[in-house]
């Protein structure tokens, strides 16, 4: 332990020189680092830590997996909480020896290059015993961030490729984004090995990896997306049923997430952009898009949009067209003939075609969008709708080495939020009988919100160590995204969105619930969306000016049973926002 705590002591005294003589001059600390003197700490550190590290025997220290005990633990004569009791019963200064030693050692290796390999694998050996000794988010993160920036050298990746195959799935499985982003590593040995990693989880645990490894195959990286391509395809011959089911129910989701109708929407918002530049090539281009999309009906909704709007469709192709066979003959008779379509020309009459042809086709999907508030999944996908029994865990809700809740079915319709992007109430009965609820999200990346997650897992993991946190944890929900703009967000029970909560005190005292949009369509000229940053501002100011504010703070006031139920409900509020 003494040469455990002189070291310890060595690596503080030399962080805090190094921040207080120069750490105003610099870019980083690590740009100070290189110096004689620092290095001489460093080995120092290293010298007297290595004894204590080969004395370490991992039989003698207490495993502890979290779960393993409730929150308190109650001994003859006294009570614990969880993680005082894991302080008396296991060697926690054997494991922090180790997490000392494999930052001595990632960090010699910036300073003595030629000794990149002894360190790196002592670096990571280090936190692979820690990950099988207690196991920690943190130390996963670290482990494999080490492996892959030094996996390029054969000699550390054949002495370490062992440790993160020994892994446990289910840290492989939090950890699956930063392994899935490795499938385009620069080194070929560390590609194919991540190949076949990936293969083998997904072959046994495909429920918490399948849609991940889609969404991967999508990716402007092509050697990422070439291979995620392979790893799918390579299940499909291994287990053709499961990708059936799966292509099955992303399929069904995506075509629920957004609709033909926002989806034209959008596409009609962006080309008033355009107009607006006078780029007229480009507005051709994404309402050309249009015409791509409607010609592949898939369901009986996209049928019954045919059918409502075939004269629409009808116009905007004849526009189109006489606007292809105008641009032909301009450029044959000046004879430029290219490649590329070059600047294209077009007549006013037909701009005065396509801008009526937009702002008639915005105006009656607008109003067709706010009255859609259901949608029936029969009519999305009849095959999903009529689906029981499936072989895909519920989502969020496999873990390794536990009993598979799949899913049983899914509930018939689809509930419509109405805001702006339109997200979907998604409900599955699970086998266990119970029922879970996710919000379907279209025209969002959710990748960036399954990063936020895990950064929320990794606090998590630093407030557990505090027994003063542990009643403020942040509640991290599953993220499932299905594409690079569509996924799925878990429903956290016994929560209300804001809106709710502002449309039942309101209905309480008969107000208008969507008084602001009322106000906005009446001081708006044409569509919000296409109005100028100021007027936007202006109309937001004179809204604010006449609702009160007050709405969410009211509401939980007359919902509180007593003054100490608001304040627990005030209190709960202000921290997990």
């Amino acid at each position: 332990h003494s040469n455990y705590f002189y070291a310890s002591w060595i690596m503080d005294e030399s962080m805090n020189d190094v921040a207080n003589n120069d750490g105003i001059n610099s870019l980083s600390i690590h740009e100070n680092l290189n110096s004689s003197h620092t290095l001489n700490i460093l080995k120092m550190a290293y010298e007297h830590l290595s004894v204590s590290i080969s004395l370490i025997n991992d039989n003698t220290i207490r495993k502890f997996n979290q779960g393993e005990t409730p929150h308190f633990v109650k001994t003859q004569r006294l009570i614990f909480p969880s993680q005082i009791y894991k302080e008396l019963v296991m060697h926690n200064s054997q494991i922090e020896m180790l997490r000392l030693w494999s930052l001595i050692n990632s960090t010699l290796i910036t300073y003595e290059p030629y000794n990149r390999v002894k360190y790196a694998v002592n670096a990571i050996s280090a936190l692979s015993r820690c990950a099988n000794l207690s196991p920690s988010f943190p130390d996963i993160v670290l482990l494999l961030n080490l492996f892959f920036e030094n996996a390029d050298c054969v000699a550390i990746f054949e002495q370490t490729n062992q440790y993160v195959k020994g892994l446990s799935v289910k840290l492989l499985l939090q950890t699956s984004p930063q392994i899935l982003v490795q499938l385009s590593h620069n080194s070929k040995h560390v590609r194919d090995f991540v190949h076949n990693l990936v293969f083998d989880l997904l072959l046994e645990h495909y429920h918490g990896l399948i849609f991940s490894l889609i969404v991967t195959s999508s990716s402007k990286n092509s050697t990422r997306a070439s291979s995620a391509r392979s790893i799918l395809e390579q299940l499909n011959k291994k287990r053709p049923d499961i990708s059936e089911e799966v292509k099955l129910i992303r399929n069904g989701l995506l075509r629920a997430a957004v609709t033909w109708s926002e989806a034209i929407l959008q596409k009609i918002s962006e080309s008033f952009e355009f107009f607006q530049r006078k780029n007229i090539d480009k507005v051709i281009e994404i309402l050309s898009s249009i015409l791509t999309l409607v010609s592949k009906p898939r369901c009986e909704m996209h049928n019954e949009f045919l059918n409502q709007y075939s004269k629409n469709i009808a116009i905007l192709q004849q526009i189109i067209t006489s606007y292809n066979k105008f641009n032909e003959n301009i450029n044959s008779s000046s004879g430029s003939l290219t490649g590329s379509r070059g600047k294209l020309h077009i007549s006013n009459a037909n701009i005065n075609q396509l801008s009526q042809w937009c702002k008639t086709m915005q105006e009656s999907l607008t109003e067709d969008i706010k009255n859609i508030r259901t949608i029936q999944l029969t009519s999305i996908s009849e095959a999903l709708g009529k689906k029981t029994d499936f072989m895909l865990a519920v989502f969020g809700s496999y873990k390794p080495n536990k009993p598979v809740n799949r899913i049983k079915y899914f509930v018939g319709q689809f509930n419509v939020y109405m805001t702006k992007q339109q997200p979907k109430d998604v409900v599955v009965m699970g086998e266990d009988g119970n029922y879970y609820q996710y919000l379907l999200k279209g025209h969002e990346d959710l990748r960036l919100d399954e990063r936020i997650m895990q950064f929320f897992r990794l606090i998590n993991s630093f407030l557990k160590k505090e027994t003063v946190f542990q009643s403020n944890l942040i509640e991290a929900m599953t993220v499932i995204p299905l594409s690079m703009s569509h996924g799925l967000v878990q429903w956290i029970r016994g929560t209300d969105t804001l809106r709710s909560v502002v449309q039942q005190y309101r209905t309480i005292h008969n107000k208008d619930p969507l008084q602001e949009y009322q106000m906005l369509d009446s001081l708006s000229t044409k569509s919000f969306d296409l109005l100028e940053p100021i007027q936007k501002v202006q109309i937001i100011e004179k809204i604010f000016s006449e609702v009160p504010d007050t709405d969410i703070a009211e509401f939980f006031w007359l919902k509180a049973e007593n003054a100490e139920m608001w304040l627990k409900q005030t209190n709960t509020f202000a921290i997990t926002t």
